[in-house]
């Protein structure tokens, strides 16, 4: 995570702090949301000779997303929590489609540009994990818990 650190200081980002091994980086930057995602990728690409997916989100987007959360106003535990981060929107139809599945006692719901996971018996028993979202919707996907979340919001400084 160090030279991930070093890579983002390098591009030109400020303020810059990961979370836990996971990919999770807060910065401030001038750039919007995609823009610091392409020049992210492309940097670890350049840098790594990794092609990995990036995905850039402002905090206020985070906490938008939070806070629409069906699952956060049911109160449902934020362990049982997931958010399916979508890198693009998808076509109606394959949302639609996604969201005729029924696995109890799992239940998705849809949100913009993020699917919510409620998952009672946690997410490793799920059958909505994230390569199922990206394949039904035909879109690259990241997933986070719920604590995820609430840290990188917490570091975003806008919750």
């Amino acid at each position: 995570m160090a030279d991930l650190q070093d890579l983002c200081r390098n591009i030109g980002f400020e303020s810059v702090e990961t979370y836990i091994q996971s990919g999770n980086i807060v910065v401030q930057t001038h750039l919007t949301p995609t823009d610091a995602a392409h020049q992210l990728h492309q940097g670890i690409q350049n840098t790594f000779g990794l092609d990995v997916p990036t995905l850039g989100l402002n905090g206020e987007t985070l906490r938008e997303m939070m806070e629409q959360s069906p699952m956060q106003q049911e109160g449902i535990p934020i362990t049982e929590q997931h958010y399916t981060l979508l890198h693009a929107q998808p076509d109606p139809t394959d949302w639609e489609k996604l969201m005729s599945y029924d696995y109890p006692p799992d239940r998705i719901i849809q949100g913009d540009q993020v699917v919510y996971v409620h998952c009672p018996n946690g997410y490793g028993q799920t059958k909505f994990t994230n390569t199922f979202v990206e394949k039904k919707l035909g879109v690259g996907a990241t997933t986070r818990n719920g604590k995820t979340m609430l840290k990188l919001l917490e570091m975003s400084g806008n919750n």
